[in-house]
């Protein structure tokens, strides 16, 4: 059995009927990050190496409650816990740690 994280949505619009599935997404791997802001849900993964996290994009506005895979974005180490990501004004900022002494170029 593969380890990871599904993402699924359900449709409460009726609270006095059942909730409507309404998709899911998988996410391989263990010790999986996640957040939600009102606009997108985010998935953190090291899918291949162990400092080097994926964060999964998922938006999450639709009104029927349908998921959409936005996208994903590779960081330059690994992001360990879900107070690493701050998403304000259309601005993800990630806050991520790598083994030895790194050295990023400034721009």
């Amino acid at each position: 059995m593969e380890s990871g994280t599904a993402v699924s949505a359900f449709d409460l619009a009726d609270p006095g009927a059942n909730p409507v599935a309404r998709g899911s997404l998988w996410y391989a791997g263990w010790g999986n990050v996640v957040a939600a802001t009102d606009v997108y849900f985010f998935v953190v993964t090291q899918p291949g190496d162990y400092y080097q996290s994926v964060v999964g994009v998922i938006d999450i506005t639709a009104p029927d409650g349908t998921l959409r895979a936005f996208g994903s974005i590779t960081n330059a180490g690994r992001i360990p816990d879900k107070f690493k990501l701050n998403y304000e004004g259309n601005v993800l900022t990630t806050i991520a740690e790598s083994p030895g002494s790194a050295v990023w170029p400034a721009s």
